[in-house]
Protein backbone atom coordinates (compact mmCIF):
# COMPACT_ATOMS: atom_id res chain seq x y z
CA UNK A 1 0.00 0.00 0.00
CA UNK A 2 1.34 3.35 -0.95
CA UNK A 3 0.75 6.85 1.71
CA UNK A 4 -1.54 8.83 0.27
CA UNK A 5 -0.80 12.41 -0.59
CA UNK A 6 -1.47 15.47 1.49
CA UNK A 7 -3.03 17.44 -1.02
CA UNK A 8 -5.12 17.54 -4.50
CA UNK A 9 -1.66 18.95 -6.15
CA UNK A 10 0.09 15.82 -5.03
CA UNK A 11 -2.48 13.80 -5.93
CA UNK A 12 -1.26 14.72 -9.29
CA UNK A 13 2.09 14.28 -9.36
CA UNK A 14 3.09 11.98 -12.09
CA UNK A 15 5.54 9.42 -9.89
CA UNK A 16 2.25 8.76 -7.73
CA UNK A 17 0.29 8.25 -10.00
CA UNK A 18 1.93 6.52 -12.20
CA UNK A 19 2.46 3.95 -9.02
CA UNK A 20 -1.52 4.29 -9.13
CA UNK A 21 -2.52 3.65 -12.56
CA UNK A 22 -5.03 0.83 -13.71
CA UNK A 23 -3.68 -1.06 -16.26
CA UNK A 24 -5.27 -3.44 -19.28
CA UNK A 25 -4.29 -6.86 -20.57
CA UNK A 26 -6.19 -7.76 -23.54
CA UNK A 27 -3.88 -10.55 -25.00
CA UNK A 28 -6.29 -13.70 -23.93
CA UNK A 29 -9.21 -11.95 -26.31
CA UNK A 30 -6.85 -12.29 -29.74
CA UNK A 31 -7.18 -14.93 -31.69
CA UNK A 32 -3.45 -16.34 -31.46
CA UNK A 33 -4.70 -17.43 -27.79
CA UNK A 34 -7.99 -18.82 -28.28
CA UNK A 35 -8.62 -19.10 -31.83
CA UNK A 36 -10.16 -17.56 -34.94
CA UNK A 37 -13.88 -18.56 -33.71
CA UNK A 38 -13.59 -16.94 -30.06
CA UNK A 39 -10.83 -14.14 -30.46
CA UNK A 40 -10.33 -11.07 -32.25
CA UNK A 41 -7.20 -11.44 -34.78
CA UNK A 42 -5.13 -8.03 -34.10
CA UNK A 43 -5.04 -6.71 -37.06
CA UNK A 44 -8.90 -6.84 -37.11
CA UNK A 45 -8.49 -5.02 -33.80
CA UNK A 46 -5.65 -2.62 -35.14
CA UNK A 47 -8.18 -1.73 -38.49
CA UNK A 48 -11.35 -1.24 -36.59
CA UNK A 49 -9.94 0.82 -33.71
CA UNK A 50 -8.45 3.14 -36.62
CA UNK A 51 -11.79 3.36 -38.66
CA UNK A 52 -13.53 4.43 -35.33
CA UNK A 53 -11.00 7.08 -34.05
CA UNK A 54 -13.66 9.25 -35.55
CA UNK A 55 -15.62 8.44 -32.16
CA UNK A 56 -12.63 10.02 -30.04
CA UNK A 57 -12.06 12.97 -31.72
CA UNK A 58 -16.16 13.82 -31.92
CA UNK A 59 -16.33 12.55 -28.09
CA UNK A 60 -13.60 15.07 -27.31
CA UNK A 61 -15.24 17.89 -29.03
CA UNK A 62 -18.91 17.42 -27.15
CA UNK A 63 -16.56 16.87 -24.26
CA UNK A 64 -14.98 20.04 -24.83
CA UNK A 65 -18.28 21.96 -25.54
CA UNK A 66 -19.76 20.86 -22.06
CA UNK A 67 -22.67 18.31 -23.94
CA UNK A 68 -21.35 15.08 -21.46
CA UNK A 69 -22.05 15.95 -18.46
CA UNK A 70 -20.60 13.00 -16.75
CA UNK A 71 -17.10 14.00 -18.08
CA UNK A 72 -17.10 16.98 -16.53
CA UNK A 73 -18.15 15.50 -12.59
CA UNK A 74 -14.09 14.92 -11.82
CA UNK A 75 -13.33 18.19 -12.17
CA UNK A 76 -16.09 20.62 -10.67
CA UNK A 77 -14.93 21.81 -7.63
CA UNK A 78 -18.51 23.60 -6.35
CA UNK A 79 -19.97 20.08 -5.60
CA UNK A 80 -17.08 18.85 -3.55
CA UNK A 81 -16.96 22.39 -1.65
CA UNK A 82 -20.78 21.95 -1.13
CA UNK A 83 -20.71 18.37 0.44
CA UNK A 84 -17.53 19.49 2.55
CA UNK A 85 -19.16 22.17 3.67
CA UNK A 86 -22.33 19.96 4.99
CA UNK A 87 -19.81 17.47 6.34
CA UNK A 88 -18.63 20.23 8.99
CA UNK A 89 -21.92 20.88 9.93
CA UNK A 90 -23.14 17.45 10.37
CA UNK A 91 -19.83 16.45 12.19
CA UNK A 92 -20.94 14.39 15.11
CA UNK A 93 -24.46 14.60 15.15
CA UNK A 94 -25.51 11.68 13.51
CA UNK A 95 -24.76 7.95 14.24
CA UNK A 96 -26.78 6.39 11.70
CA UNK A 97 -27.00 7.32 7.73
CA UNK A 98 -30.24 6.06 5.36
CA UNK A 99 -30.25 6.38 2.31
CA UNK A 100 -33.13 6.15 0.17
CA UNK A 101 -32.45 5.29 -3.57
CA UNK A 102 -32.33 3.31 -6.54
CA UNK A 103 -30.72 1.99 -9.54
CA UNK A 104 -28.10 4.93 -10.10
CA UNK A 105 -29.13 6.64 -6.73
CA UNK A 106 -27.68 3.57 -4.85
CA UNK A 107 -25.38 1.25 -6.69
CA UNK A 108 -22.53 3.72 -6.87
CA UNK A 109 -22.06 4.38 -3.10
CA UNK A 110 -22.54 1.15 -2.68
CA UNK A 111 -19.58 0.46 -4.55
CA UNK A 112 -17.70 2.60 -2.87
CA UNK A 113 -18.56 1.87 0.40
CA UNK A 114 -18.46 -1.97 -0.09
CA UNK A 115 -14.60 -1.46 -1.24
CA UNK A 116 -13.74 1.88 0.58
CA UNK A 117 -15.75 1.57 3.77
CA UNK A 118 -16.72 -2.03 4.43
CA UNK A 119 -17.16 -1.59 8.02
CA UNK A 120 -19.74 1.32 7.06
CA UNK A 121 -22.33 -1.37 6.94
CA UNK A 122 -21.18 -3.71 10.21
CA UNK A 123 -22.01 -1.61 12.92
CA UNK A 124 -20.52 -3.86 15.81
CA UNK A 125 -19.44 -1.03 17.81
CA UNK A 126 -21.74 1.25 20.01
CA UNK A 127 -22.37 4.78 18.32
CA UNK A 128 -20.90 6.40 21.21
CA UNK A 129 -17.30 4.44 19.90
CA UNK A 130 -17.87 4.95 15.90
CA UNK A 131 -16.08 8.08 14.05
CA UNK A 132 -18.60 7.66 10.91
CA UNK A 133 -22.31 6.96 10.85
CA UNK A 134 -23.29 3.44 10.28
CA UNK A 135 -24.73 3.34 6.91
CA UNK A 136 -27.85 1.89 5.35
CA UNK A 137 -29.17 1.64 1.81
CA UNK A 138 -32.76 1.37 1.22
CA UNK A 139 -32.87 0.38 -2.33
CA UNK A 140 -35.86 -1.62 -2.23
CA UNK A 141 -39.56 -1.50 -1.34
CA UNK A 142 -39.34 -4.87 0.35
CA UNK A 143 -41.52 -4.28 4.11
CA UNK A 144 -39.09 -6.95 5.70
CA UNK A 145 -36.01 -4.90 4.50
CA UNK A 146 -37.62 -1.24 5.75
CA UNK A 147 -38.93 -2.73 9.08
CA UNK A 148 -35.70 -4.17 9.82
CA UNK A 149 -33.78 -0.85 9.37
CA UNK A 150 -36.68 1.02 11.24
CA UNK A 151 -36.31 -1.30 13.90
CA UNK A 152 -32.15 -1.15 14.15
CA UNK A 153 -31.95 2.28 14.18
CA UNK A 154 -32.11 5.72 16.44
CA UNK A 155 -33.89 7.93 14.31
CA UNK A 156 -33.09 10.78 17.30
CA UNK A 157 -29.79 10.13 16.00
CA UNK A 158 -30.48 9.31 11.85
CA UNK A 159 -29.68 11.37 9.15
CA UNK A 160 -31.80 10.30 5.62
CA UNK A 161 -30.42 11.17 2.61
CA UNK A 162 -33.25 10.55 -0.26
CA UNK A 163 -32.06 10.53 -3.73
CA UNK A 164 -33.78 10.99 -6.86
CA UNK A 165 -32.89 12.42 -10.41
CA UNK A 166 -36.79 12.63 -11.45
CA UNK A 167 -37.67 13.88 -7.54
CA UNK A 168 -40.58 11.06 -8.45
CA UNK A 169 -38.94 8.22 -8.38
CA UNK A 170 -42.10 5.08 -7.18
CA UNK A 171 -39.52 3.28 -4.57
CA UNK A 172 -38.08 6.31 -3.53
CA UNK A 173 -40.97 8.02 -2.70
CA UNK A 174 -42.43 5.24 -1.03
CA UNK A 175 -40.26 4.46 1.31
CA UNK A 176 -39.40 8.18 2.13
CA UNK A 177 -42.59 8.99 3.22
CA UNK A 178 -42.98 5.89 5.66
CA UNK A 179 -39.52 7.18 6.89
CA UNK A 180 -40.86 10.60 6.79
CA UNK A 181 -43.87 9.61 8.74
CA UNK A 182 -41.41 7.63 11.21
CA UNK A 183 -39.27 10.46 11.77
CA UNK A 184 -41.93 13.28 12.53
CA UNK A 185 -43.09 10.57 14.86
CA UNK A 186 -40.07 10.15 16.71
CA UNK A 187 -38.34 13.96 16.73
CA UNK A 188 -41.62 15.65 16.16
CA UNK A 189 -42.48 18.04 12.54
CA UNK A 190 -40.53 20.86 13.73
CA UNK A 191 -37.17 18.70 14.34
CA UNK A 192 -38.00 16.61 11.23
CA UNK A 193 -36.36 19.01 8.78
CA UNK A 194 -32.87 18.87 10.27
CA UNK A 195 -32.57 14.90 9.07
CA UNK A 196 -33.33 15.22 5.90
CA UNK A 197 -31.10 16.39 3.38
CA UNK A 198 -32.57 15.63 -0.87
CA UNK A 199 -30.74 15.20 -3.80
CA UNK A 200 -32.33 16.00 -6.58
CA UNK A 201 -32.66 18.03 -10.02
CA UNK A 202 -32.68 21.62 -8.62
CA UNK A 203 -35.79 23.80 -9.74
CA UNK A 204 -38.05 20.93 -10.72
CA UNK A 205 -40.29 17.79 -9.66
CA UNK A 206 -41.80 16.48 -6.74
CA UNK A 207 -38.82 16.29 -4.06
CA UNK A 208 -37.51 19.33 -4.64
CA UNK A 209 -40.75 21.46 -4.47
CA UNK A 210 -41.09 19.80 -1.15
CA UNK A 211 -37.40 20.21 0.14
CA UNK A 212 -38.35 24.19 -0.47
CA UNK A 213 -41.14 23.75 1.40
CA UNK A 214 -39.91 22.12 4.38
CA UNK A 215 -36.45 23.77 4.65
CA UNK A 216 -34.36 20.26 3.94
CA UNK A 217 -31.06 20.46 2.94
CA UNK A 218 -30.79 20.67 -1.27
CA UNK A 219 -28.02 19.53 -3.11
CA UNK A 220 -28.35 19.05 -6.96
CA UNK A 221 -27.74 16.89 -9.79
CA UNK A 222 -26.56 17.74 -12.94
CA UNK A 223 -29.55 17.91 -15.43
CA UNK A 224 -26.97 16.40 -18.29
CA UNK A 225 -25.97 13.64 -15.91
CA UNK A 226 -27.87 10.36 -15.75
CA UNK A 227 -28.51 8.47 -12.94
CA UNK A 228 -25.91 5.60 -13.35
CA UNK A 229 -23.36 7.68 -14.78
CA UNK A 230 -24.35 10.65 -11.46
CA UNK A 231 -22.17 8.44 -8.84
CA UNK A 232 -18.72 11.33 -8.93
CA UNK A 233 -21.69 14.28 -7.98
CA UNK A 234 -23.59 14.43 -5.02
CA UNK A 235 -25.24 11.88 -5.40
CA UNK A 236 -22.34 9.67 -4.21
CA UNK A 237 -20.17 12.19 -3.03
CA UNK A 238 -22.62 13.45 0.27
CA UNK A 239 -22.92 9.93 1.43
CA UNK A 240 -19.95 8.43 0.31
CA UNK A 241 -18.61 11.97 2.38
CA UNK A 242 -20.53 10.90 5.47
CA UNK A 243 -18.97 7.90 6.37
CA UNK A 244 -15.20 8.99 5.76
CA UNK A 245 -14.79 8.42 1.95
CA UNK A 246 -11.40 11.10 1.40
CA UNK A 247 -13.16 12.75 -2.14
CA UNK A 248 -10.36 14.76 -2.99
CA UNK A 249 -8.43 11.12 -3.51
CA UNK A 250 -11.79 9.85 -5.37
CA UNK A 251 -12.11 13.00 -7.83
CA UNK A 252 -8.56 12.94 -8.15
CA UNK A 253 -8.61 9.83 -9.33
CA UNK A 254 -11.33 10.14 -11.41
CA UNK A 255 -9.42 13.39 -13.09
CA UNK A 256 -6.62 11.14 -13.42
CA UNK A 257 -7.76 8.69 -15.68
CA UNK A 258 -9.59 11.43 -17.50
CA UNK A 259 -6.24 13.63 -18.74
CA UNK A 260 -4.54 9.88 -19.41
CA UNK A 261 -7.41 9.50 -21.89
CA UNK A 262 -7.59 12.28 -23.45
CA UNK A 263 -4.30 12.24 -24.59
CA UNK A 264 -3.96 8.67 -25.84
CA UNK A 265 -4.51 6.99 -29.15
CA UNK A 266 -7.27 4.57 -29.90
CA UNK A 267 -4.94 1.37 -28.93
CA UNK A 268 -3.57 3.36 -26.06
CA UNK A 269 -6.78 4.43 -24.91
CA UNK A 270 -7.94 1.85 -22.15
CA UNK A 271 -11.70 3.08 -22.60
CA UNK A 272 -11.82 3.00 -25.98
CA UNK A 273 -10.07 -0.34 -26.75
CA UNK A 274 -12.00 -2.17 -23.89
CA UNK A 275 -15.04 -0.64 -25.48
CA UNK A 276 -14.24 -1.66 -28.90
CA UNK A 277 -13.00 -5.31 -27.72
CA UNK A 278 -16.29 -5.92 -25.97
CA UNK A 279 -18.56 -4.83 -29.12
CA UNK A 280 -16.20 -7.52 -31.49
CA UNK A 281 -16.30 -9.86 -29.08
CA UNK A 282 -20.34 -9.59 -29.11
CA UNK A 283 -20.81 -8.98 -32.52
CA UNK A 284 -18.19 -10.51 -34.53
CA UNK A 285 -17.61 -13.74 -32.00
CA UNK A 286 -21.01 -14.28 -30.71
CA UNK A 287 -20.21 -13.28 -27.08
CA UNK A 288 -23.52 -11.90 -26.21
CA UNK A 289 -22.61 -12.63 -22.31
CA UNK A 290 -19.66 -10.33 -20.30
CA UNK A 291 -18.89 -12.03 -17.36
CA UNK A 292 -17.43 -9.06 -14.85
CA UNK A 293 -15.28 -11.46 -12.60
CA UNK A 294 -14.06 -9.10 -9.47
CA UNK A 295 -11.20 -10.88 -7.44
CA UNK A 296 -12.07 -9.42 -4.13
CA UNK A 297 -14.93 -9.29 -1.91
CA UNK A 298 -14.25 -5.63 -1.84
CA UNK A 299 -15.30 -5.68 -5.29
CA UNK A 300 -18.59 -7.04 -5.24
CA UNK A 301 -20.91 -3.67 -4.99
CA UNK A 302 -18.44 -2.08 -7.94
CA UNK A 303 -19.47 -5.56 -10.05
CA UNK A 304 -23.31 -5.22 -9.29
CA UNK A 305 -22.60 -1.44 -10.55
CA UNK A 306 -20.82 -1.69 -13.37
CA UNK A 307 -23.71 -4.26 -13.65
CA UNK A 308 -26.27 -1.64 -14.35
CA UNK A 309 -24.36 0.62 -16.46
CA UNK A 310 -23.52 -1.77 -19.19
CA UNK A 311 -26.65 -3.12 -19.31
CA UNK A 312 -29.32 -0.14 -19.56
CA UNK A 313 -26.63 2.01 -21.23
CA UNK A 314 -26.55 -0.52 -24.05
CA UNK A 315 -29.42 -2.56 -23.84
CA UNK A 316 -31.92 -0.88 -27.12
CA UNK A 317 -34.20 -1.71 -29.17
CA UNK A 318 -33.47 1.25 -31.33
CA UNK A 319 -30.51 2.82 -33.36
CA UNK A 320 -30.09 6.07 -33.69
CA UNK A 321 -32.00 5.64 -36.75
CA UNK A 322 -35.02 4.46 -35.30
CA UNK A 323 -34.02 1.03 -36.64
CA UNK A 324 -35.04 -2.08 -34.57
CA UNK A 325 -31.32 -3.56 -33.41
CA UNK A 326 -31.89 -5.36 -30.47
CA UNK A 327 -28.35 -5.30 -29.06
CA UNK A 328 -26.48 -5.04 -26.07
CA UNK A 329 -24.21 -7.68 -24.20
CA UNK A 330 -25.51 -8.89 -21.12
CA UNK A 331 -23.08 -8.24 -18.03
CA UNK A 332 -23.17 -11.02 -15.70
CA UNK A 333 -21.33 -10.52 -11.94
CA UNK A 334 -19.38 -13.18 -10.54
CA UNK A 335 -16.79 -12.69 -7.74
CA UNK A 336 -13.70 -14.59 -7.09
CA UNK A 337 -12.61 -17.37 -5.71
CA UNK A 338 -16.19 -17.65 -4.70
CA UNK A 339 -17.70 -18.17 -7.89
CA UNK A 340 -14.85 -20.55 -8.92
CA UNK A 341 -17.04 -23.39 -7.18
CA UNK A 342 -20.74 -22.40 -9.18
CA UNK A 343 -20.14 -20.73 -12.15
CA UNK A 344 -16.88 -21.40 -13.55
CA UNK A 345 -17.89 -25.02 -14.82
CA UNK A 346 -20.40 -23.33 -16.99
CA UNK A 347 -17.96 -20.96 -18.41
CA UNK A 348 -15.17 -23.41 -18.78
CA UNK A 349 -17.26 -25.89 -20.46
CA UNK A 350 -20.34 -24.62 -21.45
CA UNK A 351 -21.66 -22.21 -24.33
CA UNK A 352 -19.00 -20.48 -25.68
CA UNK A 353 -21.19 -17.47 -25.74
CA UNK A 354 -19.04 -15.34 -22.99
CA UNK A 355 -16.34 -13.09 -22.77
CA UNK A 356 -14.48 -12.89 -18.95
CA UNK A 357 -13.66 -9.57 -17.78
CA UNK A 358 -11.44 -10.09 -14.98
CA UNK A 359 -10.72 -7.46 -11.96
CA UNK A 360 -7.44 -8.23 -10.21
CA UNK A 361 -6.12 -6.30 -7.06
CA UNK A 362 -2.03 -6.51 -6.48
CA UNK A 363 -2.22 -5.63 -2.85
CA UNK A 364 -5.18 -6.31 -0.64
CA UNK A 365 -5.80 -4.89 3.07
CA UNK A 366 -5.60 -7.27 5.67
CA UNK A 367 -1.89 -9.18 4.47
CA UNK A 368 -2.52 -12.72 6.58
CA UNK A 369 -0.03 -15.59 6.28
CA UNK A 370 -1.06 -19.48 6.84
CA UNK A 371 0.52 -21.03 9.71
CA UNK A 372 1.96 -24.78 9.69
CA UNK A 373 -0.89 -27.20 9.82
CA UNK A 374 -0.94 -29.28 12.96
CA UNK A 375 0.81 -32.24 11.69
CA UNK A 376 2.59 -32.52 8.50
CA UNK A 377 0.76 -33.62 5.40
CA UNK A 378 1.09 -33.52 1.45
CA UNK A 379 -2.43 -31.53 1.23
CA UNK A 380 -1.32 -28.44 3.58
CA UNK A 381 2.62 -28.39 3.45
CA UNK A 382 2.36 -26.46 0.15
CA UNK A 383 0.55 -23.60 1.86
CA UNK A 384 2.87 -23.11 4.64
CA UNK A 385 4.22 -19.85 4.62
CA UNK A 386 1.88 -18.26 1.60
CA UNK A 387 -0.30 -15.38 2.01
CA UNK A 388 -4.32 -15.39 1.67
CA UNK A 389 -3.17 -12.51 -1.20
CA UNK A 390 -0.79 -15.31 -3.08
CA UNK A 391 -3.80 -17.88 -2.79
CA UNK A 392 -5.81 -15.40 -4.42
CA UNK A 393 -4.02 -13.97 -7.08
CA UNK A 394 -3.26 -17.94 -8.03
CA UNK A 395 -6.21 -19.02 -7.83
CA UNK A 396 -7.28 -16.27 -10.52
CA UNK A 397 -4.16 -16.96 -12.94
CA UNK A 398 -5.23 -20.03 -12.94
CA UNK A 399 -9.25 -19.39 -13.41
CA UNK A 400 -7.56 -17.78 -16.65
CA UNK A 401 -5.42 -20.18 -18.08
CA UNK A 402 -7.97 -22.84 -17.87
CA UNK A 403 -10.54 -20.83 -19.69
CA UNK A 404 -8.05 -19.47 -22.46
CA UNK A 405 -7.20 -23.46 -22.79
CA UNK A 406 -10.91 -23.53 -23.57
CA UNK A 407 -10.96 -20.78 -26.01
CA UNK A 408 -12.93 -18.79 -23.59
CA UNK A 409 -11.83 -15.08 -25.13
CA UNK A 410 -10.82 -13.13 -21.72
CA UNK A 411 -9.27 -9.39 -20.76
CA UNK A 412 -8.01 -8.28 -17.13
CA UNK A 413 -8.11 -5.27 -15.41
CA UNK A 414 -5.05 -4.76 -13.17
CA UNK A 415 -5.80 -2.68 -10.28
CA UNK A 416 -2.32 -2.14 -7.71
CA UNK A 417 -4.73 -1.54 -4.78
CA UNK A 418 -7.98 -0.84 -3.66
CA UNK A 419 -7.97 2.83 -2.70
CA UNK A 420 -10.44 6.03 -3.40
CA UNK A 421 -7.75 7.11 -6.23
CA UNK A 422 -7.79 3.93 -8.01
CA UNK A 423 -11.98 3.63 -7.56
CA UNK A 424 -12.11 6.95 -8.88
CA UNK A 425 -10.03 5.68 -11.61
CA UNK A 426 -12.13 2.64 -12.20
CA UNK A 427 -15.66 4.72 -11.86
CA UNK A 428 -14.87 7.08 -14.55
CA UNK A 429 -12.81 4.27 -17.06
CA UNK A 430 -16.01 2.20 -16.86
CA UNK A 431 -18.18 5.33 -17.34
CA UNK A 432 -16.16 6.01 -20.82
CA UNK A 433 -15.88 2.63 -22.20
CA UNK A 434 -19.87 2.47 -21.36
CA UNK A 435 -19.88 5.69 -23.51
CA UNK A 436 -17.79 4.69 -26.54
CA UNK A 437 -19.47 1.33 -26.55
CA UNK A 438 -22.97 3.15 -27.36
CA UNK A 439 -21.48 4.66 -30.26
CA UNK A 440 -19.94 2.03 -31.38
CA UNK A 441 -23.14 0.15 -31.37
CA UNK A 442 -24.64 3.19 -32.86
CA UNK A 443 -27.58 3.47 -30.18
CA UNK A 444 -28.10 6.66 -27.61
CA UNK A 445 -26.39 5.37 -24.10
CA UNK A 446 -27.90 7.51 -22.14
CA UNK A 447 -31.34 6.64 -21.91
CA UNK A 448 -33.50 3.98 -20.62
CA UNK A 449 -37.21 3.61 -23.22
CA UNK A 450 -37.83 0.10 -21.50
CA UNK A 451 -37.22 1.24 -18.04
CA UNK A 452 -39.71 4.02 -18.31
CA UNK A 453 -42.84 1.69 -19.93
CA UNK A 454 -41.76 -0.33 -16.76
CA UNK A 455 -42.67 2.72 -14.44
CA UNK A 456 -45.89 4.01 -16.75
CA UNK A 457 -47.00 0.54 -16.13
CA UNK A 458 -46.70 0.25 -12.21
CA UNK A 459 -47.91 3.98 -11.95
CA UNK A 460 -51.35 2.35 -13.70
CA UNK A 461 -51.35 -0.31 -11.77
CA UNK A 462 -51.31 1.55 -8.44
CA UNK A 463 -53.90 4.18 -9.73
CA UNK A 464 -51.67 7.10 -9.84
CA UNK A 465 -54.10 10.41 -11.60
CA UNK A 466 -53.58 10.37 -15.75
CA UNK A 467 -52.81 6.75 -16.35
CA UNK A 468 -56.62 5.99 -16.70
CA UNK A 469 -56.05 5.24 -20.32
CA UNK A 470 -52.76 2.72 -19.60
CA UNK A 471 -55.16 0.86 -17.10
CA UNK A 472 -57.39 0.35 -20.31
CA UNK A 473 -54.06 -0.74 -22.10
CA UNK A 474 -53.53 -2.87 -19.61
CA UNK A 475 -56.99 -4.60 -18.72
CA UNK A 476 -56.81 -5.72 -22.65
CA UNK A 477 -53.67 -7.23 -22.66
CA UNK A 478 -54.96 -9.49 -20.05
CA UNK A 479 -55.35 -13.24 -20.56
CA UNK A 480 -59.34 -14.18 -19.95
CA UNK A 481 -57.37 -17.78 -18.11
CA UNK A 482 -54.07 -17.92 -16.31
CA UNK A 483 -52.65 -21.33 -16.03
CA UNK A 484 -51.25 -21.45 -12.70
CA UNK A 485 -50.08 -24.93 -10.82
Amino acid sequence: MYDAPSDVEDFLSPPWMERKRVRYDYTNSLAFMVGEEHGVPYEELKRYAGDSQHILEEFRQKEEKGELGFTQLPSTVEYREEVSRFLLKAKGKFDYLVVLGIGGSALGLVALQEALKPEAKMPCTPPSSRVFPALYVVDNVDPSLVSSILNSIDLERTLINVISKSGSTLETLANFLIFRSALIEAVGYPNHSRHIAVTTTMGEGYLFELAQKEGYQLFGIPRNVGGRFSVLSPVGLLPAGLIGIDLTELLAGAQYMKELCQSRPSMENIPFLSAVIQHLLDTRKGKGIQVFFAYSSLLRGLARWYQQLWAESLGKRLNRHGEEVFCGQTPLVSIGTTDQHSLLQLFGEGPNNKSITFLEVSHLPGQLTIEEAPSPHEITDYLKGKSLQEVLLAERRATELSLTSNARPNTTFILPEVSPFTLGELIYLFELQTAYAGELYRINPYDQPGVEEGKRTAYALLGRRGYREKQREIEKRLPSKRYII
